[in-house]
């Protein structure tokens, strides 16, 4: 087997491996891993099409948040776009994170609020009259 090969194999298994669990989770409502495991695979996933984009699937698990949801979910069409967060493990990942901030708001200086994350929920509230 070529390296080619073994690679888009790899990446294949990825792929299945976080489809699983996107269903488990979102659909069953039942993680069989945690959030960092579940992690790390899309990180993996995500770092080898980076490396190999000739190679990533277009209908990979790392072009989209969640799943397709199942017939007869009642959906709903926001005002603006809720984008999905990204994850931060340690100091560096942090201080990154932190330098794009400055950047996109062209600010030397920001305060931040931080609170526990409740996973799995997001929401966007529309408050009138009040």
């Amino acid at each position: 087997m070529s390296d080619k090969e073994h690679i888009k194999k790899e990446m294949k298994k990825l792929a299945s491996q976080i489809e699983s669990h996107n269903y488990k989770y979102y659909v069953l409502d039942e993680p069989t891993v945690s959030d960092k495991e579940y992690d790390d695979l899309l990180k993996k996933l995500t770092e080898l099409e980076e490396k190999f984009p000739a190679l990533a699937d277009v209908n990979s698990p790392t072009q989209r948040v969640g799943i397709k949801l199942p017939s007869g979910t009642k959906t709903v069409r926001h005002r603006a776009k809720m984008y999905s967060l990204d994850n931060t493990y340690n100091i560096e990942e942090l201080r990154k994170w932190h330098d794009r901030v400055l950047k996109g708001a062209g600010a030397k200086e920001v305060t931040y609020m931080a609170e526990l994350k409740i996973d799995g929920l997001s929401a966007a509230l529309l408050y009138e009259k009040g």
